[in-house]
C-alpha cells in the first residue's frame, strides 16, 4: 500500500474487512479517516450495493462513508474512523453483563434505520460491531462494514458465484438455504446471537461448524438463566421460523430504558487501546 491516496495520507493497516482491507488515514485536511480498499477480485456489483446502502443512512449507530473513488483496479471507500474496538476482540475478555443492554438497544436502533431505509446487512456478528468514540457523538455501538449488505427486493447475487453469503454462527436458518431469502428478521437472528455471547461469554451456537448449522437448523441451545423479558427477548431472536423474531424497533423499545455504558465497560474499551 502507497503512502498516500487521493491526498489522503496512510498511517497503519487496521485490518481486513469484507472483501479488502483497511487502513487509518488523515483526510486532506488532517480529519481521521479509514480507508476500506477493496479486493480486485470482488464483483464491482458487490462494492456499489455497500456504497448505495451507506449513502442511504443517517444514524449515529452506522458508520458514515464520506467518499469513494477508483485506485489501480481497487475501489476505495473513504469511511470515517470509529476509535474503538469490535466485539471480536472485546468479548475476549468476558462477557457484558448489564452493558448488554446498553449496547443491545443501541445496535436495534441502527438496524431499525437500516431497516427502514430498505437495506439489509446479512453479517450481523463481533466483528461488524464496534464500541467506542464518534467525534461529536460520544462513547456508543456502531455498526460497520456493509459489504454483504442488500436493498430489500433485490434478487441478484453481489458475488460471481451463488454461494451463501454471512459467518455461520450467527446466520440465520433462511440463510442457509439462499442468500436471497435474507430479510430484516436474518438480521435480528444475527443481533439475537451476538446478544447472548454479550450475556454469557459463550456461543449460543457452540462445537464445530456442521454440529452449530444443525443446531441453528432446529433451534437448539442452551437457555439462558436470565428468565427476565430481556433473557427471553433474546431467545425470540433465536427462533427458527423468522415470524417469531423480534423485530428491531420492538427490540428498541423494549431496551429503551438503558441509556449509558459502565465505567467497567469503557476502561475495557481503553485498555484494548483504540484503531
Amino acid at each position: 500500500m502507497r503512502a498516500s491516496l487521493r491526498g489522503y495520507v496512510i498511517e497503519h493497516r487496521l485490518g481486513a474487512g469484507s472483501g479488502g482491507e483497511v487502513y487509518a488515514a488523515r483526510a486532506p485536511d488532517g480529519r481521521p479517516v479509514a480507508l476500506k480498499r477493496t479486493s480486485a477480485d470482488i464483483d464491482p456489483r458487490r462494492i456499489q450495493r455497500e456504497i448505495a446502502a451507506l449513502r442511504a443512512f443517517d444514524h449515529p449507530g452506522i458508520v458514515v462513508m464520506h467518499d469513494a473513488f477508483e485506485d489501480d483496479g481497487h475501489l476505495v471507500l473513504v469511511m470515517e474512523r470509529v476509535f474503538g474496538m469490535d466485539l471480536g476482540v472485546l468479548l475476549g475478555e468476558g462477557p457484558f453483563g448489564e452493558d448488554t443492554w446498553t449496547f443491545g438497544r443501541e445496535v436495534a436502533e441502527a438496524l431499525a434505520h437500516a431497516h427502514a431505509a430498505g437495506h439489509v446487512h446479512r453479517d450481523i456478528k463481533p466483528a461488524n460491531l464496534m464500541l467506542g468514540h464518534r467525534r461529536g457523538m460520544g462513547f456508543r455501538a456502531v455498526v460497520v462494514d456493509f459489504g454483504l449488505a442488500k436493498a430489500e427486493g433485490q434478487d441478484v447475487p453481489i458475488t460471481r458465484t451463488a454461494a451463501k453469503l454471512g459467518t455461520p454462527r450467527y446466520m440465520a436458518p433462511e440463510q442457509f438455504a439462499s442468500a436471497r431469502t435474507a430479510g430484516p428478521h436474518s438480521d435480528m437472528f444475527g443481533l439475537g446471537a451476538v446478544l447472548y455471547r454479550c450475556l454469557t461469554g459463550g456461543d449460543a451456537f457452540p462445537g464445530t461448524i456442521f454440529e452449530a448449522l444443525d443446531a441453528i437448523a432446529h433451534g437448539r441451545f442452551r437457555r439462558l438463566e436470565d428468565a427476565s423479558p430481556k433473557g427471553r427477548l433474546v431467545e425470540a431472536l433465536l427462533s427458527v421460523d423468522p415470524a417469531d423474531r423480534p423485530t428491531a424497533a420492538e427490540v428498541a423499545r423494549e431496551l429503551v430504558a438503558h441509556e449509558s455504558y459502565s465505567d467497567a465497560l469503557r476502561d475495557r474499551v481503553s485498555r484494548r487501546g483504540s484503531t
